[in-house]
C-alpha cells in the first residue's frame, strides 16, 4: 500500500503540484522591460509636428487672400492669346486672312499659317510667348516670320471686331476686366517689342 501511494506521487502526470513550463510561454527576457514600460516600442515612432497656428495662413472662410485686382486679371493675356489663335485658324477669319495675304503680298501659303498658329496655341499663356509669336527674330525661316507678321494683323482684327462678342459668349468668370483691357491689348500688338506689361502701375 505505501509503495503504491509512492507511485501515484512520483507520477508527473497526475500531480498537480509540478507544473512544467510550457512551449508556448515567452521568454521572461520579452515580458519584462528593464525601464518599466508596460508596452515597450509605443513611443518609438517620431511625432508629427504639426504647424503652429502662426505659420499656417490667415484665411477666414468663403474668403479669398489674392486680391480682386490680381485675380481678375491674372489669365487676361492667356484668354487672349488662345482666342486669338482659335480665331486665326477659324473659316470666320479665312476672308480676313487672305484679304492680309494679298494686300502686304506675303508669300505664305494658308497651311503654313495655320500649322505655325496650331504649333503655339497652347503655349500662349504670357506676355512673352504672346510676344514671340508677333515679333519676328533673324533665326526665323520665311515661312515662320511671315506667319508671325500675319498673326498680328489677324489678332488686330479679332481685338476691334470680334473680341467683344467672345467676351459675353465664352466661359470667362471675370469678363469686366476682359473688356477693359480690350484696347490696351490692341496699342501692344501694334508694338509688340514694347509689350512688357499690361496692367496699370497705379493701384486700386
Amino acid at each position: 500500500m505505501r509503495f503504491l501511494k509512492n507511485k501515484v506521487f512520483n507520477n508527473p502526470q497526475k500531480n498537480p503540484s509540478k507544473k512544467e513550463s510550457s512551449p508556448l510561454q515567452m521568454p521572461t527576457s520579452l515580458n519584462n522591460n528593464s525601464s518599466g514600460d508596460r508596452h515597450p516600442g509605443v513611443n518609438s515612432k517620431p511625432i508629427a509636428k504639426q504647424d503652429s497656428p502662426s505659420n499656417q495662413r490667415n484665411r477666414a472662410n468663403g474668403e479669398f487672400v489674392t486680391p480682386y485686382s490680381v485675380r481678375c486679371t491674372k489669365n487676361i493675356v492667356k484668354n487672349y492669346g488662345r482666342a486669338m489663335c482659335t480665331f486665326a485658324t477659324s473659316s470666320m477669319a479665312k476672308p480676313y486672312v487672305e484679304d492680309i495675304i494679298k494686300k502686304h503680298n506675303f508669300d505664305l501659303k494658308l497651311e503654313e499659317f495655320y500649322q505655325f498658329v496650331e504649333a503655339n496655341k497652347e503655349v500662349v499663356d504670357s506676355i512673352e510667348r504672346l510676344k514671340n509669336m508677333m515679333i519676328v527674330t533673324p533665326e526665323d525661316k520665311p515661312a515662320i516670320a511671315l506667319s508671325k507678321q500675319l498673326f498680328r494683323l489677324v489678332g488686330e482684327v479679332f481685338i476691334k471686331y470680334f473680341s467683344v462678342n467672345w467676351i459675353f459668349s465664352s466661359k470667362i468668370m471675370h469678363k469686366q476686366p476682359h473688356l477693359q483691357f480690350r484696347f490696351k491689348l490692341l496699342r501692344r500688338l501694334r508694338n509688340p517689342e514694347l509689350f512688357t506689361y499690361l496692367k496699370p502701375f497705379s493701384k486700386r
